[in-house]
């Protein structure tokens, strides 16, 4: 069906996500490493905080048990930048000058010594940055693995199930449930009575649970039947155009870029004139001017994209939202929705304001507007 389609679509995505993420941690790790190894030969007692740090994640973790063992593995990994040898004379070749000469090239090498020691301090606080920014990467990280680790296990539930042992009874599950937070899978009500404590039953993982956080797996599969060409919320989207007032305009709001261009092909292909709030300042604001001129129907917007939040775009009188928005946050989609509404509802407005959400019934998106207080 066409929901597993986009799911599986989603999890490719954040796939690549993950990927790109552990190839940028990688080179700063790289980077970082190179810089270490130069000031413990300048300081051979120096105990750097890259050091430090990495014995942190070795010994205590960073909040996910299968993040840790990724990043220790990118920890032992080669080292793959080039550090620079320093080659040091054996010959003084100093001893053979007059002595004026000598005292001179004593007062040089002093000096030197002086801004060596003035360059090892700055290098240490250069790793001191590198090292913060590997720690915002590490995070990061973790985010995107539990993102990856939700869309495939809903993934499986929707291809017909995952067999699991839960985390806190060591049983196999008769109802089971998921984690929003970080897609771990157990049994419903013992994730339930983890939850009650802001805890995961998996050893190792420190996502902030929340009662909210918990699914039921079974409420989580997508039905599998025969779906239209461009699937049931698509096809449904389209008909409400069609019912709309010939002048009535729309903004149409999404979460996902991909989704986004997916949808522009469909109303394209349906012959709705449309336009996309994206690209650089200009061509925002040249398409904001064409959609106030009435040049066309439908305008897209992503749901965190605050670019047009001042716009005046009372024109519009249709708000709505293609799909629940992501689960990592009820805050923030309750503050995106005030938002978007905002955008038409606002001085100026002369018409009725219609706010339109599509989400299919029996899915995760019916969970999600249930927990959002929809």
């Amino acid at each position: 069906g066409s929901d597993t389609e986009s799911c599986g679509a989603i999890e490719a995505v954040r796939r690549r996500q993950l990927e790109e993420c552990k190839a940028e941690f990688r080179a700063r790790l790289d980077e970082a490493e190179g810089m270490e190894g130069g000031i413990v030969r300048a300081d051979p007692g120096c105990r750097t905080d890259f050091a430090q740090w990495k014995l942190l994640v070795q010994t205590e973790g960073c909040g996910d048990a299968e993040a840790k063992e990724m990043v220790c593995e990118l920890f032992a990994a080669e080292v793959r930048t080039p550090v620079a040898r320093v080659v040091r004379r054996t010959v003084d070749q100093a001893f053979f000058l007059p002595t004026k000469a000598r005292l001179a090239q004593q007062k040089q090498a002093a000096v030197a010594e002086g801004q060596q020691q003035s360059n090892l301090a700055d290098r240490k606080w250069d790793l001191r940055e590198l090292t913060h920014q590997l720690r915002n990467l590490q995070k990061e990280l973790v985010g995107r693995l539990r993102s990856l680790r939700w869309f495939v296990t809903v993934c499986q539930l929707q291809k017909g199930g995952v067999e699991v042992v839960c985390p806190a009874c060591q049983q196999r599950p008769t109802e089971a449930g998921v984690l929003a937070c970080c897609g771990h899978v157990g049994c419903l009500a013992c994730l339930r009575a983890s939850a009650d404590r802001q805890e995961c039953p998996v050893s190792g993982c420190e996502a902030p649970c929340r009662a909210s956080s918990v699914l039921s797996a079974r409420e989580l599969i997508a039905e599998r039947a025969e779906t239209p060409k461009h699937g049931v919320k698509i096809s449904a989207l389209l008909e409400t155009l069609r019912t709309l007032p010939p002048k009535a305009q729309v903004l149409l709001f999404v979460q996902f870029a991909d989704l986004m261009q997916q949808v522009v092909d469909v109303l394209v292909e349906a012959g709705v004139a449309c336009l996309q709030l994206k690209g650089g300042v200009f061509t925002k604001t040249a398409a904001l001017e064409q959609f106030q001129q009435g040049d066309a129907r439908v305008l897209l917007l992503n749901i965190s994209d605050e670019s047009a939040s001042g716009a005046n775009l009372t024109s519009a009188n249709h708000v709505m939202f293609l799909h629940a928005l992501s689960p990592t946050s009820g805050v923030d989609c309750q503050s995106w929705e005030t938002q978007a509404i905002g955008r038409v509802q606002r001085y100026g407005q002369t018409q009725l304001v219609h706010v339109w959400r599509f989400y299919t019934t029996d899915t995760i998106e019916a969970q999600l507007q249930g927990k959002l207080g929809k």
